[in-house]
C-alpha cells in the first residue's frame, strides 16, 4: 500500500480483494484540473484503441498482460479492450473480420499500418494540432491495452484509465504533449508493470499504480469469477462488482425506477376512455388510498451480486455473452419453447418457454415497477376483459401454453412485402404453441369472435400437444407438425450450448433468398456482397441459482 494513504475507506470490497484505503481524504483539484485530466485520458485512450487496433491485428505476438492487473483489487467497475489479445483470438478475429469487404476496405487487414495515420487524422480533425505528431509523439509507446475503472471515493467513485506502453519516457512526453497542444495542465500520471495509469492527480496515479502492484484486479476473486461466468476473457470484458450498484443507481439520477409522467398519463389517458375513475395523479404518480410505493431502483438493487460482459471472436464467429447475479426478477424463466421442433426451412424464429403462473408473476411485477395501485391494475384487466371476452390473467396463460415459437419461413418474398401496396396472399409465418390444444383453441375462439370478420382471416391447425395459427394454410399445417429446425447445423451453432427450451432468437441468413431481397432494398451496391459472408444469428438467456446468462452469437460462412 501506498505510503501516502491518509485512511481506510468506510465500503466493503468484494471477494478477498483487500480494502481500498488511498481515497480519503485528498486534495481537491480544481475544475479544471479535473476537466483537462478527463479529456486527455479520454484523448489517450481513444487514440490508444484506435491506433493499436491495426497494430493488433496486423501482428501475431503474445497476448501479455491483461489492462486488469493495473487495476486495484475491490475496483467498483472495470471496462477493458484488448487490441493485442491471445494469438487465438486474433488468428479468428482476422479471419471473421476479413470476410466483409467493408472492413477489409477499412481496416486494411492484409498488413498496412497506413490505418494508424487515417484514424489518428480523423481523431484530431475538429480540433487539429499541428505541433503533435502521431508517428513522433504517440505511435512509439501506445500498446494495444487499455481500460477505464472506477474505484470508491468519499463522495463519488473516482475513475481513471490505464494505457498499455511500449516506453514509459515517451509515454510521459507524450501526455504532455497532448496537454500542451490543448493548452491545459498534463494529468496525473504513473506506472505499473507496462501499464501507464492516467487519473486526476499524479497523487491518485500514483496511489493506484502501487495498490495494483499489490493486489490486482486479475487476482480478485469476484472479478474472476462473473469473467469465468461470462465466458471467459475476450477482446472487450466490462465488469460492475456487487458494491458498484449504488453508483449505478446513481449514475442514473434517481432513486426511482424509470416510470417516467409520460408513460403515466398515457396510462391514465387509455382508461378515462374505457370508462375507468381518475386512478392517477397530475405529476404522473398513483396519489390514491391504495396507492403503490414508486419503487426504488436502491432497494431493488439490494441483492445484486454483480455482472460481467464480455466480447470474444470465437470458431470465426463473433459472440457476446453476460452474465449477472441477484437480479431484480420475479418470472421464473421455465416451459417448453419448442424452438427446435419448427420447420428445417426457417428463416427467422423467437421462442419463449412460459412457466406456470407466469402471467400473474408478471402482472405482480408490472404493479410494482409501474407505481399504480392494485386497484388500477385489476380495473385495467377489467376493462381488457370487457373488450377481449377474456378470463384475466386465467385465460392467457391457457393461450401461452407451456411456450410458444413465432416462425418465418425462408420462402417469404420480401421483395413482394416491401413493395407491394397490397397484403400478401401468402405470408409463411405464424405462431406455434406447445400445450394442451383443447385449452389454446378455446381460448383462440374468445380472440376471434372480439375481432369480428377480422377473426374469420386466422388459419387454426392442432397437431400432438401444439396449436398452430397464421393465415397461410399450407404454412399452419406444416407449422403444427413436429419439425427438425433443432438438427439444422446453423441452428446448433448459432445457438451453441443454449437451453432453447426456455426460448431464444434465431436467424438464419442463409436460408432462401430473402436477405438478399432485402438487402437489395437499399441504395448501396456493397450492401449485399457485406451481408453475404453473414451465416447465422443466435440469442438465448437462462436463469440458474440467481444467476443470469446471456448470449448472442453470430456467425459466419
Amino acid at each position: 500500500m501506498s505510503s501516502s494513504t491518509p485512511g481506510p475507506t468506510d465500503g466493503p470490497t468484494p471477494g478477498a480483494a483487500p480494502e481500498v484505503d488511498y481515497l480519503g481524504e485528498r486534495p481537491a483539484a480544481s475544475g479544471r484540473k479535473r476537466r483537462t485530466g478527463i479529456v486527455v485520458a479520454g484523448t489517450v485512450a481513444a487514440v490508444a484503441a484506435a491506433g493499436a487496433g491495426a497494430w493488433a491485428v496486423t501482428q501475431f505476438m503474445s497476448g501479455g498482460p491483461s489492462a486488469a492487473m493495473a487495476v486495484p483489487a475491490g475496483a467498483l467497475g472495470y471496462v477493458s479492450l484488448d487490441l493485442d489479445p491471445d494469438g487465438g483470438q486474433k488468428i479468428e478475429a482476422v479471419q471473421t473480420l476479413r470476410k466483409f469487404p467493408a472492413i477489409q476496405e477499412e481496416l486494411d487487414i492484409d498488413g498496412s499500418e497506413d490505418l494508424q495515420r487515417v484514424l489518428f487524422d480523423a481523431l484530431t480533425a475538429e480540433d487539429p494540432c499541428p505541433d503533435l505528431d502521431y508517428g513522433v509523439d504517440l505511435e512509439p509507446w501506445l500498446g494495444g491495452k487499455l481500460a477505464v475503472a472506477a474505484i470508491p471515493g468519499d463522495d463519488e467513485p473516482v475513475p481513471f484509465f490505464v494505457v498499455q506502453v511500449k516506453d514509459e519516457e515517451a509515454a510521459t512526453d507524450g501526455i504532455a504533449k497532448i496537454a500542451a497542444c490543448g493548452d491545459e495542465e498534463a494529468p496525473g500520471t504513473a506506472f505499473v508493470g507496462d501499464f501507464m495509469v492516467v487519473a486526476e492527480t499524479d497523487e491518485i496515479a500514483a496511489d493506484v499504480a502501487a495498490d495494483a502492484e499489490e493486489s490486482s484486479l486479475a487476482d480478485d476473486d469476484e472479478f474472476g469469477r462473473w469473467i469465468d461466468e461470462a465466458g471467459g476473457s475476450g477482446i472487450l470484458e466490462a465488469y460492475v462488482a456487487a458494491e458498484g450498484a449504488e453508483y449505478l443507481v446513481e449514475m442514473m439520477g434517481s432513486d426511482a425506477l424509470p416510470i417516467t409522467d409520460e408513460f403515466a398519463a398515457t396510462t391514465e389517458s387509455s382508461m378515462l376512455e374505457a370508462g375507468a375513475e381518475p386512478l392517477v395523479a397530475a405529476d404522473g404518480l398513483d396519489e390514491g388510498p391504495d396507492a403503490a410505493p414508486t419503487p426504488d431502483l436502491e432497494e431493488a438493487l439490494e441483492e445484486f451480486d454483480g455482472a460481467a460482459f464480455v466480447v470474444r471472436f470465437d470458431d470465426e464467429a463473433l459472440e457476446m455473452e453476460a452474465a449477472g447475479g441477484g437480479l431484480p426478477t420475479d418470472v421464473e424463466v421455465d416451459g417448453e419453447s419448442g424452438l427446435g421442433d419448427l420447420p428445417a426451412s426457417t428463416a427467422l424464429a423467437f421462442g419463449l418457454g412460459v412457466a406456470d403462473g407466469a402471467v400473474q408473476d408478471f402482472l405482480d411485477s408490472f404493479t410494482q415497477s409501474s407505481g399504480l395501485s392494485e386497484d388500477a391494475v385489476e380495473e385495467m384487466l377489467g376493462e381488457a376483459e370487457a373488450q377481449s371476452g377474456l378470463e384475466l390473467p386465467e385465460d392467457i396463460q391457457a393461450l401461452l401454453g407451456d411456450g410458444f415459437s413465432v416462425a418465418v419461413d425462408s420462402s417469404v418474398d420480401m421483395d413482394s412485402m416491401i413493395n407491394s401496396s397490397e397484403p400478401p396472399e401468402e405470408l409463411p409465418a405464424g405462431i406455434r404453441i406447445v400445450g394442451d390444444p383443447d385449452e389454446i383453441t378455446a381460448v383462440i375462439e374468445k380472440l376471434r369472435e372480439s375481432a369480428g370478420s377480422l377473426g374469420e382471416e386466422i388459419v387454426v391447425e392442432e397437431g400432438d400437444g401444439v396449436v398452430a395459427v397464421g393465415i397461410d394454410e399450407d404454412y399452419v399445417a406444416t407449422l403444427a407438425e413436429d419439425g427438425a429446425l433443432g438438427d439444422e447445423e446453423r441452428f446448433e451453432q448459432a445457438l451453441e450450448d443454449a437451453d432453447t427450451g426456455t426460448g431464444g432468437l434465431f436467424v438464419d441468413f442463409d436460408a432462401g433468398d430473402w436477405l438478399t431481397e432485402l438487402a437489395a432494398q437499399g441504395s448501396d451496391e456493397r450492401i449485399e456482397e457485406n451481408v453475404a459472408p453473414l451465416d447465422s444469428l443466435g440469442i438465448s438467456g437462462s436463469v440458474e441459482d440467481d444467476t443470469a446468462h446471456w448470449v448472442l452469437r453470430l456467425t459466419t460462412d
